[in-house]
């Protein structure tokens, strides 16, 4: 049965969990997890993405983030593969570190965002690792801690996370610990598993919410890949998606691939890399040949073109 495509839909919250081969240890010292810590700020900025929620277990690591354009899958194939590699180099290994592909869960935030936070702060004492809520302030491999006013990243959406908490009679770090309380006094009856969570009501299992969220979710995702599918059939390519940019910015689609920083130009190169990767599914190498930019320079145009898609609601008329 043919794997389903995750749902990536821009300004949607995800729930990603990745666990190691054969459930092996992919933290085996606090020098790792440092390292990937600083990969997440390094690709949460650089893909323009939000993390609301992390925490590290020695054989998986889970994250609740908020995505700037279809980039999820991208995002986190950069930060495993970084991470793999420097692990294999500091412990001698080959080979592949984590299991298949990450997991991830597109989510109804305003309905099931607190739920998500107190899975994955929980985690470390359904593991073991700490035995109470006490000692989980005192872990640093998690946001918890940050959650309870002990900021430490800057690159954590804490503050708006803990909105979510909100309560008539008590502060947001008051209501946020009450919730995990009551979360673990639930647990102590019957204890929340992974397939708990990701079963909230839903219709598809790459999405968690109510019916209107999920059959809205669903029909988002299939009206994009039809109109992507149409697209193909069209035999569109890069370069036409630049000469559609160029016409609806009125610049010249023959200056497109000249480097330039600034101005409407500037805005037209952003614009066809992320239109490019949004609409046909092109591969960054291709974009980049046709922009004369490297890769990573134009995974970052083209976050910024979602940036300007999602301000100025642009439409070159693909």
């Amino acid at each position: 049965m043919p794997r389903k495509a995750r749902i990536e839909i821009p300004g949607e919250v995800h729930h990603v969990m990745a666990r190691g081969l054969d459930g092996m240890e992919i933290f085996r010292c606090d020098e790792n997890r440092r390292w990937l810590i600083h990969l997440l700020e390094r690709y949460l900025a650089f893909f323009d993405n939000r993390c609301y929620a992390w925490a590290l277990l020695p054989n998986h690591y889970h994250l609740l983030v908020r995505i700037s354009a279809p980039n999820l899958g991208l995002m986190m194939r950069r930060l495993n593969g970084a991470y793999a590699k420097r692990f294999n180099m500091s412990h001698g290994r080959r080979g592949y570190l984590f299991m298949n592909r990450y997991k991830s869960v597109a989510v109804q935030s305003r309905r099931y965002f607190k739920e998500l936070v107190a899975y994955i702060h929980l985690n470390p004492i359904r593991a073991g690792i700490v035995e109470s809520l006490q000692q989980l302030a005192w872990y640093p491999w998690c946001s918890h801690t940050d959650y309870l006013g002990k900021s430490r990243h800057s690159w954590l959406s804490h503050e708006e996370g803990l909105k979510y908490f909100e309560s008539s009679h008590a502060e947001f770090h008051q209501s946020y610990f009450a919730f995990l309380e009551e979360k673990l006094e639930y647990e102590a009856d019957e204890t929340l598993r992974m397939d708990d969570v990701d079963g909230f009501p839903a219709v598809d299992n790459r999405v968690v919410g109510d019916e209107e969220f999920v059959r809205t979710a669903m029909e988002k995702e299939k009206a994009f890949r039809d109109h992507r599918n149409a697209l193909r059939k069209r035999e569109l390519g890069v370069e036409d998606i630049a000469k559609r940019v160029a016409a609806a910015l009125g610049v010249d689609s023959s200056l497109m691939r000249r480097e330039s920083r600034r101005g409407p130009l500037a805005k037209a190169r952003a614009l066809t890399a992320y239109l490019a990767r949004r609409e046909l599914s092109a591969p960054l190498r291709e974009i980049a040949e046709y922009l004369c930019l490297s890769v990573p320079a134009t995974s970052l145009a083209a976050s910024r073109g979602a940036r300007l898609v999602a301000e100025h609601d642009f439409d070159a008329d693909i």
